[in-house]
């Protein structure tokens, strides 16, 4: 297993969770692998949007090398192709391209940026947050969905656009 550089790191990651309300579930589900960690950021999505957790700084700072292989990026620049989850965070920006039979799932978030390109028969949705910009480009024969909780939206190519209020 990969430990965090400084086991307090683990713990105070825990700590923060535990302040935010996180559920004993989740809790109880808790690890110091970082692979492990970076897999339940997805599983615990919802909770990590709600409470902006961990900071983008952070996730940069302790998991460089290790939140890329799952598609979390952190104030950095990006080029990658169908992963099934993608994460952007902070002042990210990058390139997207879904082709062949790809499904994605995205959490974009903070003030990041994508170029998302969708072909052949791709399916991918969006979750758009903060003051993130998404721009698409679809040729794809499905539509892209957008659930827009913040953030603009350039490109009207084969997109639907469903408005969210986001539950605080």
């Amino acid at each position: 297993m990969k430990y965090f550089k400084k086991s307090t790191a683990a713990n105070s990651l825990r700590q923060q969770a535990e302040r935010c309300g996180a559920c004993q579930e989740g809790l109880d589900d808790w690890t110091k692998d970082k692979d492990g960690l970076c897999e339940r950021y997805y599983r615990y999505i919802d909770f990590c949007i709600k409470h902006d957790f961990p900071a983008a700084d952070f996730i940069k700072e302790q998991f460089a090398g290790v939140a890329e292989r799952h598609g979390i990026f952190a104030n950095s620049e990006f080029s990658v192709s169908n992963l099934s989850y993608l994460s952007p965070l902070g002042m990210s920006c990058g390139d997207a391209r879904y082709d062949q039979y790809g499904v994605g799932c995205i959490y974009l978030r903070h003030h990041a940026k994508l170029r998302l390109h969708v072909c052949d028969q791709a399916v991918v949705r969006v979750y758009l947050y903060d003051h993130a910009l998404l721009e698409v480009s679809n040729t794809s024969k499905h539509p892209v969905y957008i659930y827009k909780y913040g953030g603009d939206v350039a490109g009207c190519e084969n997109i639907i656009i469903r408005d969210r209020e986001r539950k605080e």
